[in-house]
């Protein structure tokens, strides 16, 4: 009976390791030990753009850097982001339900000439219960935009689907919004769980 009860619960969960962004993957981290997150002196740091309780995330003359301890009196772990400095979230959720809480963090990356460009939103989760894994990246949202010319026409265009986080697991939805000249990660809408390692989809 036991056995018959895991084949349908392997059955159910499907793995979603073979969609882009969900594959959990190591990440490179520097550490730095005694350090006091108000004064990062040895960083450059120029400011801080959001935080909740032991992670920061803050701009420095090396880029976008995210930062966090699992304990006061521990280290501080320190990754780089890809995201521009202006527009950046930080979420704490225990996804797996054992350890640490995973760290949700979204932010933006801009892309614009002279009059035109594109902006994205992207969503990165890392496990950081021990060494941190990014167990999810996916870009979400994304925007096409023209400030126009000498006749002062411009438009913005963009389109993106809401990404959820709760005692449920993780929910995505199918993309609304018009056409832009931009891309996002191709993912299935659909509710997912993180356990054992492993972005299941239900």
């Amino acid at each position: 009976m036991k056995t018959i009860l895991i084949l349908i619960l392997l059955l159910l969960l499907q793995p979603a390791q073979a969609q882009s962004g969900l594959s959990p993957m190591p990440v490179a981290f520097d550490t730095l030990s005694h350090l006091d997150i108000d004064s990062l002196n040895d960083l450059k740091l120029s400011r801080t753009i959001s935080r909740s309780g032991n992670v920061v995330c803050f701009a420095s003359t090396e880029g976008t850097v995210l930062a966090y301890r699992l304990s006061r009196s521990g280290h501080w772990t320190l990754l780089r982001l890809p995201f521009s400095d202006a527009w950046v979230t930080i979420e704490e959720y225990n996804l797996d339900e054992r350890g640490s809480r995973e760290i949700i963090v979204r932010g933006e990356i801009r892309d614009y000439g002279s009059r035109c460009g594109t902006a994205s939103r992207e969503l990165l989760v890392f496990d950081v219960y021990k060494r941190p894994v990014l167990i999810m990246d996916l870009v979400y949202r994304c925007y096409e935009a023209c400030f126009g010319g000498a006749d002062g026409k411009g438009y913005v265009k963009g389109m993106g689907r809401k990404i959820r986080f709760g005692k449920g697991g993780i929910s995505i939805t199918r993309v609304g919004g018009g056409r832009a000249d931009c891309s996002l990660t191709p993912v299935e809408a659909g509710r997912y769980v993180y356990a054992h390692g492993r972005v299941w989809r239900r």
